[in-house]
């Protein structure tokens, strides 16, 4: 209550005219550039916010880390739920938009903002915050965060909560569904995330066999983006260890950012692999994570339906 009251005292200091926010229908958009952790986890915070103010969000998603030709492709994973999910940025209003350098280039991506007329990332960039008070007389405001950023909304004096937002506002499409509905009964298994290829998080494979007790040793679900920390996991674990089928770079590469397009691989089909295996760690009975990863994180706090005790490994 205390953080709450503290939220709105703040947000009043910093007074946002909300009669000039809902003069007319509004748009929020979302772009993205990252993998599905700090992809998912910026969209929540994003949402918090359209609800707060009554802006229509549209999620755009054609970057090319899960798009294989600029397709906005959030529909083939998600739908919003209680807001329209089928717009496309290219039929909104642009002539006033915030940040200004989004004007007339909507349809961009922030690397081909970026590559194409030279705007670099901090006039391209705000913090949700700031975005909503400097986008007050805006038609458009463009957000493309990389992280839940709690501090922006406990300054506009929201207290969200990330796993509820995801149960409120996100829905898995058909397509997603299927693919989830696929995997194994997993209440018995203790679901593992070794991130390898781009955290930088320094740790030893076998620092996350000592986080398992014999008995656990025998039922162990493995994910990672790694074919190398996949094979030796294998033999460190023999027959107890559970690994779903999924293309993985041969090289150290971060699947995300990847040139998949150069190796004939479908982008999309890679973003399916990943939220599936973010929705199989949710379902296991626990999940052992990498320090510092936001998909171990959402795996257990936010995409399960009861957390997850979470363990993480490694240091920076």
């Amino acid at each position: 209550m205390r953080n709450r009251s503290a939220a709105l005292i703040y947000a009043s200091l910093n007074v946002v005219s909300l009669h000039v926010l809902k003069m007319t229908q509004r748009f929020l958009i979302i772009k993205c550039g990252s993998g599905f952790g700090n992809r998912i986890s910026s969209l929540l915070g994003a949402l918090a916010v359209a609800g707060r103010y009554g802006l229509q969000p549209v999620v755009d998603w054609s970057d090319p880390c899960y798009s294989n030709d600029g397709e906005n492709v959030f529909r083939r994973y998600f739908r919003l739920n209680f807001w329209k999910s089928e717009l496309d940025v290219t039929s909104l209003p642009a002539t006033k938009v915030t940040p200004s350098a989004w004007g007339g280039r909507l349809g961009l991506t922030s690397c081909q903002l970026m590559q194409r007329f030279g705007v670099p990332c901090k006039d391209q960039q705000f913090l949700l915050h700031r975005l909503v008070w400097h986008g007050r007389k805006s038609e458009c405001l463009v957000y493309t965060g990389f992280h839940f950023e709690r501090r922006s909304l406990f300054k506009l004096g929201i207290i969200a909560s990330q796993k509820k937002l995801f149960h409120k506002h996100l829905l898995p499409s058909e397509e997603l569904r299927v693919w989830v509905d696929r995997l194994p009964s997993l209440q018995d298994y203790v679901g593992m995330h070794v991130r390898s290829t781009d955290l930088g998080t320094k740790y030893e494979l076998t620092d996350f066999l000592k986080t398992l007790t014999a008995a656990e040793s025998r039922k162990v679900l493995l994910c990672t983006d790694s074919a190398e920390v996949e094979s030796e996991m294998c033999k460190l674990l023999g027959d107890g260890v559970l690994t779903v089928p999924k293309w993985l770079p041969e090289r150290s590469d971060a699947i995300h950012t990847f040139d998949k397009k150069s190796v004939g691989v479908d982008a999309v089909m890679t973003g399916f692999e990943a939220l599936r295996d973010l929705y199989a760690l949710s379902s296991c009975k626990r999940v052992i994570g990498t320090y510092g990863s936001t998909f171990s994180y959402l795996a257990a706090r936010v995409v399960a339906s009861v957390p997850r005790k979470l363990t993480v490994v490694g240091r920076v």
